[in-house]
């Protein structure tokens, strides 16, 4: 924040204040609307800015549900660790015990994974399903033949297919789907009124970098990749989530459905390394270290939408925000640094990549890398620069570091964003595979 905006902070009542600092990021990153929401103790801030859709003009609300995507997964991770806690399910249990014959035909990709491996990405498990499929099963058997990324417990790599099988297991065990078990198990007791794609929900935008034009755009998320993705929440809704997450004695009550699993959802899981995404990752929860302070998160982003949640278990706050435009990354990031200079430390992590310090890129980088079905490959274009192109969309302006992290042109954006960086072999340092965006994608062929 600016000295003089931060002054105004200090000046102002707290919720004027950020009200207003919310509606100025939002214009100046052509985010249509956002709602903030701010924890610290039994004290809570919320505020919102802008409207549901410029077509219709009308206002956001503090009560408007904006689709959250990957925030989905902890809340799908602590619905486990409810079941967790009352002895219904085991963490460190691999999955083939628990549910032999779920996932058909690829349930030896499935059967030794445990469940604390498939909530915390370290399965060894391909990053998405084939969204062409009709069903979860299907989906599963489609996988077939895949390999793994690597063994289970070998690594992380973040995996929507890890907690497809989760929403699996929680229909199996409640014998509910999982949007009724989710409704009435976890988040009636929190008072939360949830929605989910496919109800009448704020759209998401896309906004043109170079035109700044803003159009609706829909929700594409298969029904049956729900457990993943499919929660529609406001910033308030986010936070009283999260207050279930800190520890007892900050405006928390003492008993929390979660038991000991409470502990559990805090601590980062050894060999969880993942980088371009968070420090590390617990089961259900991306972790931010600085200093000796840990703290927790996800990020979301649905079809047209960005929307984050922070929360420090044992200082007492948490900070939710939810936007209706990819742009709300933008936003995000501003907002992080404007809450740290007012007093309240929320990380924001960020791949390191030095621009001073770059490198050309060996030829032994080029070639293909896959996923289970997506593929990522670095090749050349005009003037031999180097390109990255994932499922044939392609990122220019590709560097390199001394560090081997690697950076794109947000389209989002049109600036320059750190994203990955190359694996390589700790023996003959020859590069096996990269990481980006937390995914892991094995080397699959070097360029001829």
């Amino acid at each position: 924040m600016r000295p003089a905006a931060l002054a105004h902070l200090q000046r102002a009542g707290f919720s004027e204040s950020l009200g207003e600092r919310l509606a100025e990021l939002a214009r100046r990153h052509r985010v249509p609307g956002a709602q903030l929401a701010v924890c610290r103790g039994a004290d809570l801030t919320v505020v919102q800015a802008g409207v549901e859709d410029p077509d219709t003009g009308r206002p956001l609300t503090g009560l408007a549900k904006i689709p959250v995507g990957s925030i989905t997964k902890a809340f799908t991770a602590t619905l486990a660790m409810v079941l967790v806690a009352d002895g219904d399910l085991e963490l460190d249990t691999p999955v083939g015990a628990i549910a032999p014959g779920l996932g058909g035909r690829a349930r030896a990709l499935f059967a030794p994974v445990t469940v604390r491996q498939l909530l915390s990405h370290t399965g060894g498990l391909p990053s998405d399903p084939d969204e062409s499929a009709t069903s979860a099963r299907q989906a599963f058997d489609r996988l077939h033949g895949i390999p793994p990324i690597f063994p289970p417990g070998a690594g992380f790599s973040y995996s929507n297919i890890g907690y497809l099988l989760v929403g699996g297991l929680i229909e199996e065990i409640t014998g509910m789907p999982w949007g009724e078990a989710m409704r009435s198990i976890l988040l009636r007791p929190l008072k939360i009124d949830p929605a989910f794609l496919g109800d009448p929900i704020v759209p998401g935008h896309a906004v043109n970098s170079v035109t700044g034009q803003v159009r609706a755009v829909g929700q594409t998320l298969p029904s049956w990749l729900a457990p993943a993705g499919a929660l529609a929440l406001s910033a308030r809704d986010l936070v009283e989530f999260g207050r279930m997450h800190l520890l007892p004695g900050n405006g928390v009550a003492a008993s929390n459905p979660l038991g000991e699993g409470a502990a559990e959802l805090r601590k980062a899981v050894p060999g969880a390394d993942a980088a371009g995404l968070a420090d590390g990752w617990s089961p259900g929860f991306a972790v931010f270290r600085e200093g000796d302070r840990t703290r927790l998160g996800h990020d979301g982003m649905a079809d047209g939408t960005a929307c984050y949640l922070r929360l420090d278990p044992e200082a007492g706050w948490v900070v939710a925000l939810t936007t209706n435009a990819r742009t709300g990354t933008a936003l995000w990031e501003d907002l992080v640094g404007e809450l740290r200079l007012a007093g309240l430390p929320v990380p924001h992590y960020r791949i390191r990549h030095d621009p001073a310090r770059l490198r050309p890129v060996p030829s032994d980088c080029f070639g293909v890398y896959r996923n289970g079905n997506v593929e990522y490959s670095l090749v050349t274009r005009a003037a031999g620069a180097p390109v990255l192109v994932v499922d044939g969309e392609a990122y220019p302006e590709f560097t390199l570091d001394e560090s081997w992290t690697f950076s794109v042109v947000d389209p989002d954006s049109g600036k320059p964003h750190p994203c990955g960086r190359f694996l390589r072999d700790p023996h003959t340092s020859a590069v096996t595979g990269m990481q980006i965006g937390g995914r892991v994608a094995q080397r699959y062929r070097v360029r001829s």
